[in-house]
């Protein structure tokens, strides 16, 4: 939808930047796996293939977003429970019958390594901490932000990507610039974001009287309500919206 809508673009000063992480179960069990993550991640860092994996899912072409059948992956050491959002392109969304997206191909990397079969369950955003939590799940990955309040509760894995958490808006294709191109423009606006994602004191520090904060369960719904004219501006992060309006880097 965002590749083919020239209506939406964004404030390109960043909110806030964040970094994601995985996050694990806290217990024993939990800590043990996160070592293991942390050790493989630390491994594609030093060795490029962290930066490999960036390029591939980062970009407008998608004849490389591919990744090996996780379904089929040989299981020596069990087989792991993995929870996402398939709605959060580039991080994990399905793609013909399978779900893919960096946050997918590096766990599905892991599994391989260390000797992991790999299941993955699909689920709205605010459900993958719970599934962590309960135990119905061994881990989580779907563009996470690592928060100290999400780390009361979960282990996080160190971090797999930095980036920035921007404003999306409309605009008007045939004007030079959007109605909002400041935090400052939308006091007194709507502003949306994904359930689960705890980020009204920041939007605060920017916005100084937001009209409301409205929650949606994945982001297609997000943007359309964007689209839609039921919320002034929506909050993203610079991936994702590059992925649809050619936000440059900075």
């Amino acid at each position: 939808m965002m590749r083919s809508n020239d209506k939406l673009t964004c404030i390109p000063d960043y909110m806030e930047p964040f970094e994601f992480g995985y996050v694990f179960r806290k217990d024993e069990t939990g800590e043990k796996l996160r070592s293991q993550f942390n050790e493989f991640l630390r491994q594609i860092k030093n060795d490029g293939t962290l930066e490999e994996i960036d390029a591939r899912w980062f970009n407008k072409d998608e004849t490389g977003k591919t990744i090996p059948d996780y379904r089929s992956l040989p299981a020596p050491n069990g087989t792991l429970r993995m929870a996402t959002e398939a709605l959060y392109e580039p991080f994990s969304y399905i793609a013909g019958n399978q779900i893919v997206g960096y946050d997918i191909d590096i766990a599905v990397r892991f599994s391989e390594a260390y000797g992991y079969g790999l299941e993955i369950s699909d689920m709205s955003f605010d459900a993958v901490l719970p599934a962590v939590q309960t135990g119905k799940c061994n881990f989580g990955g779907a563009g996470i932000t690592i928060t100290a309040e999400r780390a009361e509760s979960v282990l996080f894995s160190e971090p797999n990507y930095a980036g920035g958490t921007v404003m999306m808006v409309l605009r008007d294709p045939d004007a030079p610039i959007p109605e909002f191109s400041t935090f400052s423009e939308l006091n007194g606006k709507t502003i949306s974001m994904l359930e689960g994602a705890p980020f009204e004191d920041m939007i605060k520090s920017k916005v100084q009287n937001p009209g409301g904060f409205t929650y949606y369960s994945n982001m297609l719904d997000l943007l359309l309500a964007l689209k839609s004219g039921k919320t002034d501006a929506a909050l993203s992060n610079n991936a994702v919206s590059r992925l649809g309006i050619n936000l440059r880097k900075r």
